[in-house]
């Protein structure tokens, strides 16, 4: 039986019905096509097809049900209804595809053990894997089409996603979520650039807990061994100290031993304590308190401090720090990291040698400082730079223990630095000495203290 074709007044809901089922489906579409490498050129080029199509036979239907045509037009019935359903075909064929790939997708980012989350440039979800809703215990369903922050309460990962947004480069942070047992989350967040447009933000997240929980025991450790080493190491160095004092007369080869025994009970003290600043410096819940410090004060401190050991070497200090901002900073803090830096550049500079001392703006970052220190010693050769601020990492084995060095003075200064929000590097080549570089932001200018620096200082530096 065949069906009869809507009357004129049943045409606005027949033609309503099926705008609606059509919309629904090309919505549906979209949504599946879009998460396919290339899928929206794919589905904007068939759907234009199909709609010209369906708008040929809307209009010349239409007319004929208006008795504008005595008869059903050849577009109702010939070559166009041909061509609309093969591009019906060629649509479905490209939804067919594209729901594959999604389902592949979908297998794939659920199959990663490090959680993916994507988000649009407003942080609304647009994609979570099931790793992502684990750590992050998104238990809200759906997550998809909400803001961030509604569906997870830390402001830390909005922030890295604004941020990864707003500034289009690869941002990285550590999030710690306080659950039963604490959580750390190694956090990348990537921008989503689209014809140098951004449009969102990737998100990935890897669970570091049991790296942190190493480390913590590998602390605690160092630590109480750190402590249980200072009595005996007192003891020892005192009575070292009380024999070669002349306490009790003592022959020349046994002086000579207890000389030597007293040298490497000093040096053991100093790794101890060493090792007690480096594991104070990891724990993170120590936090500096960071003011304005005026750079050229300190400098001068360090400058008097090292002075002597540089005159027996002779080795020139040049300071150029006289025109830079106040810095935000902890002043004891700063004071070590430049007076590691200072020392360390003595001892592998040659007599005669020169080293700078120089602050400017950096031309980079309006709001930091760089501070440099340069020596014109042996350098360090390319290989070894990428360990330099490890604990314990020598360049020169031999030389170290020769000079005294612990193999921590670095990788203090790095801690120091990174606990102050600053950051530092180094620059260097065999034979041309090396530049230790450390940025600290510049303080409010509300809170900087203006007053010139004092004559003591200046002297120390014209010294």
């Amino acid at each position: 039986m065949t069906e009869r074709p809507p009357s004129p007044s049943e045409l606005p809901a027949a033609v309503s019905k099926g705008v609606l089922v059509a919309l629904v489906t090309l919505s549906f579409a979209l949504m599946l096509v879009l998460l396919a490498p290339g899928g929206a050129e794919r589905l904007a080029d068939v759907v234009i097809r199909v709609l010209m199509s369906i708008g040929v036979v809307a209009v010349a239907i239409l007319a004929w049900l208006s008795g504008v045509l005595g008869r059903p037009p050849e577009a109702a019935e010939g070559p166009v209804f041909q061509q609309l359903d093969s591009e019906l075909g060629s649509l479905g064929d490209v939804l067919g595809r594209s729901r594959e790939q999604g389902m592949w997708l979908t297998t794939i980012l659920d199959a990663m053990a490090e959680g993916v989350v994507v988000c649009s440039p407003s942080t609304h979800v647009l994609l979570v894997n099931k790793a992502a809703r684990e750590l992050l215990d998104l238990r809200t369903s759906p997550v998809e089409g909400r803001l961030l922050l509604e569906v997870h309460r830390s402001p830390l990962l909005r922030d890295a996603i604004d941020e990864a947004v707003s500034e289009q480069r690869v941002i990285r942070r550590e999030l710690v979520l306080r659950r039963q047992d604490t959580l750390h989350l190694a956090v990348v967040v990537a921008p989503i650039f689209e014809e140098e447009v951004v449009r969102g933000a990737v998100a990935v997240l890897h669970d570091i807990s049991p790296i942190r929980h190493l480390e913590r025991i590998r602390r605690d450790f160092v630590a109480n061994v750190s402590h249980e080493l200072r009595t005996p190491l007192a003891t020892i160095s005192g009575y070292a100290e009380t024999l070669l004092s002349g306490a009790v007369e003592l022959e020349p080869v046994a002086t000579d031993f207890i000389e030597v025994i007293e040298r490497n009970a000093g040096r053991l003290t100093v790794m101890v304590e060493d090792l007690l600043v480096l594991a104070k410096l990891e724990a993170r819940g120590e936090r500096r308190s960071l003011d304005s410090v005026r750079l050229f004060g300190v400098v001068a401190d360090v400058v008097e401090a090292v002075e002597p050991i540089a005159e027996d070497k002779e080795i020139d200090l040049v300071v150029e720090v006289d025109h830079v901002p106040p810095i935000l900073a902890e002043r004891r803090a700063l004071t070590q990291v430049m007076r590691n830096l200072v020392e360390n550049a003595i001892k592998y500079t040659d007599s005669g040698g020169c080293i700078f001392l120089r602050a400017d703006p950096d031309p980079d970052n309006e709001g930091r400082v760089r501070v440099k220190v340069t020596d014109t010693g042996i350098g360090i050769e390319p290989r070894h730079l990428p360990r330099i601020f490890e604990r314990f990492y020598r360049v020169d084995d031999g030389r170290s223990r020769e000079d005294g060095g612990t193999g921590l003075g670095l990788a203090i200064v790095k801690h120091m630095v990174l606990a102050m929000d600053g950051e530092i590097d180094v620059e260097s080549r065999p034979g041309e000495g090396s530049t230790f570089s450390v940025w600290l932001k510049i303080a409010a200018q509300e809170r900087a203290d203006l007053q010139e620096e004092s004559v003591d200082d200046r002297d120390a530096l014209r010294a």
